[in-house]
């Protein structure tokens, strides 16, 4: 039988790696022409938009 605190400790390590990736995720982007175009940045802040509007429904 799997004992309560151990299925919590187990379920909140999953939690912060969760919010560790959704973190990374929604960090700023670069903004250096030199490495990416106009539309690849676009592409990016959307991900990062979207990454942070799931970190606000997960909370």
């Amino acid at each position: 039988m799997n004992d309560p605190r151990t299925l919590l400790e187990s379920r909140l390590a999953t939690l912060r790696v969760s919010l560790a990736r959704t973190a990374a995720a929604a960090a700023p982007v670069e903004l250096d022409q030199t490495t990416q175009g106009r539309l690849s940045r676009m592409d990016a802040m959307q991900q990062q938009a979207m990454a942070a509007s799931r970190a606000c429904v997960k909370e």
